[in-house]
């Protein structure tokens, strides 16, 4: 009988808990960037698989459209939206430039070193199409729109928030 008294509210709880998880795991992944080369500052991220409404600033997470590169088709990729539909970006080796003001200093000599192509190889300049974003990392050696061009919102998977 004393058994039963805590066996209920336990197993109740356990339902409870186990509810939760499912509904959160459905929601949402804890990620662990395992890139050998880091492009972001976070070493683990919350992603929301429900959240598409991206700004710029905010971290995206999406599918790799394209082999090119150290990345791959269907590579689950993660990155700082830097400019959105109807935004022009001009690319320099020093610097991204977002409606010709500067955005982001980040040096692309060693990656540009390390593909073996130049800068005159590339693209530098976009106009952002109503489907299209223009990401980056956070780090030098990043390898990001600025070698591989826009990425496509159909290729959206959810918004990335740095936990740590």
């Amino acid at each position: 009988m004393r058994n039963s008294i805590f066996l209920k509210p336990l197993i109740i709880t356990l339902l409870v808990l186990t509810g939760l998880f499912y509904l959160f795991s459905w929601r949402f992944i804890i990620a662990v960037p395992k890139q050998s080369v880091r492009c972001l500052h976070a070493k683990f991220l919350l992603i929301d698989k429900w959240d598409k409404d991206l700004s710029p600033g905010d971290l995206v997470y999406f599918e790799f459209a394209k082999n090119t590169g150290p990345l791959y088709e269907g590579a689950e990729v993660v990155k700082k939206v830097i400019a959105m539909s109807g935004q022009t970006v001009d690319i320099n080796e020093k610097y991204v430039s977002v409606d010709g003001n500067k955005a982001v200093e980040l040096d692309m000599s060693h990656g540009l070193a390390k593909t073996g192509l130049s800068i005159s190889a590339l693209t530098t300049h976009y106009t952002m199409q109503t489907d299209e974003l223009f990401v980056m990392g956070e780090t030098p050696l990043s390898y990001d729109s600025r070698y591989w061009g826009p990425i496509k919102q159909e290729k959206i998977m959810g918004t990335a928030y740095a936990i740590y």
